[in-house]
């Protein structure tokens, strides 16, 4: 297939993009209340991470500390939560960009169908309403699409450094923010 032209690449990018910081002005939350609720409950978490409080997440959370760990770092600096919101805001782009990198390497003769594919995510109503009221279920597809990355490189160069970077450091962060994705470890180190 031909390469993507820079008019192509840019409407498909920018346009979700865009609509997603449109969204994040006026407070868009398609989940009904639920995902900013939920930030909202979870927040003092993030507060006292911010801080240097490391105990007590467990009043406000079920999840492992990870995502509030990443979320108190612009706190602590800012002091403020738009501008902590924001922080996430553009750390949930890291999704289309590391989909569409694991596309590229599986299907690598469909480029503009996986930036079309992976950018289409901007407008999943749960990916919106997880972005812009910062979720720890995206902080953990953003670790599992990396960690999915890296394995494919490996697998693809039979790279053994990239196994263990892959293995040690991107499956820990997963296996901090959710048991559940142990299965996804236990799958990557079967293969290997």
């Amino acid at each position: 297939m031909k390469n993507l032209n820079l008019k192509k690449t840019i409407s498909i990018t920018i346009i979700p993009i865009l609509s997603l910081m449109i969204s994040f002005i006026f407070n868009e939350d398609l989940s009904t209340g639920g995902s900013e609720l939920d930030f909202i409950e979870t927040f003092p978490a993030v507060l006292n991470y911010a801080n240097g409080e490391l105990t007590e997440f467990h009043h406000h959370t079920r999840h492992f500390p990870l995502h509030y760990l990443i979320l108190s770092i612009p706190q602590s600096f800012f002091n403020n939560v738009f501008f902590t919101k924001i922080f996430y805001l553009i750390f949930s782009i890291l999704i289309p960009i590391f989909l569409y990198l694991n596309l590229n390497i599986i299907y690598p003769s469909n480029k503009q169908n996986n930036l079309i594919i992976s950018f289409a995510i901007l407008f999943i109503p749960y990916f919106r309403a997880s972005a812009i009221w910062p979720n720890a279920h995206l902080t953990a597809i953003i670790f599992l699409l990396i960690s999915n990355y890296f394995f494919l490189i490996s697998k693809k160069n039979k790279n053994f450094s990239l196994v263990i970077l892959n293995l040690f450091f991107f499956k820990s962060l997963n296996l901090f923010y959710s048991i559940i994705l142990s299965f996804f470890y236990l799958f990557f180190i079967s293969i290997f």
